[in-house]
């Protein structure tokens, strides 16, 4: 006599577990759970769930610190430049923006046309040689906009 075939529209992972007697593993040290307690847990001792919390917490931390890194660099850019720009300035050589506290790795976005390389710092705009940085020029509002 055969079983008729049920159709599951809704299994939960717990009783998946037990019933196929997967045996998952630590998601911290990789070592197989015992079959005791809940089928579901992610790790083998308080240890390792501490470790693991603890590591992402470090890694979070240190995301956050990167971004604030990343911000402050492109509000020190555009604040020189912006100075620059209000003062007239068009062009003004890499070596003086260094003095100045200017660094060129940092910017908002680029785009090549041709051979020249145009850089974006939030409403700024400029064509940027080996050398030094050219037509800088301010970007309306709503051609900002537009642009993205």
């Amino acid at each position: 006599m055969e079983l008729p075939v049920q159709l599951f529209t809704f299994v939960s992972m717990p009783y998946l577990l037990k019933y196929l007697d997967i045996r998952a593993h630590c998601i911290q040290c990789g070592k197989e759970l015992p079959p005791t307690g809940r089928p579901d847990r992610k790790f083998c001792s308080k240890d390792c769930k501490n470790k693991f919390h603890n590591c992402q917490r470090h890694h979070y931390l240190l995301r956050e610190e990167l971004e604030g890194a990343v911000l402050r660099a492109l509000d020190i850019n555009h604040s020189i430049l912006s100075r620059l720009y209000r003062m007239g300035v068009k062009s003004v050589e890499l070596s003086t923006l260094s003095q100045l506290g200017y660094d060129p790795r940092f910017v908002t976005s680029y785009y090549c046309l041709g051979r020249r390389r145009y850089f974006t710092l939030f409403d700024l705009q400029f064509e940027m040689t080996p050398s030094q940085i050219k037509r800088l020029t301010s970007i309306a509002p709503e051609e900002f906009v537009r642009r993205k």
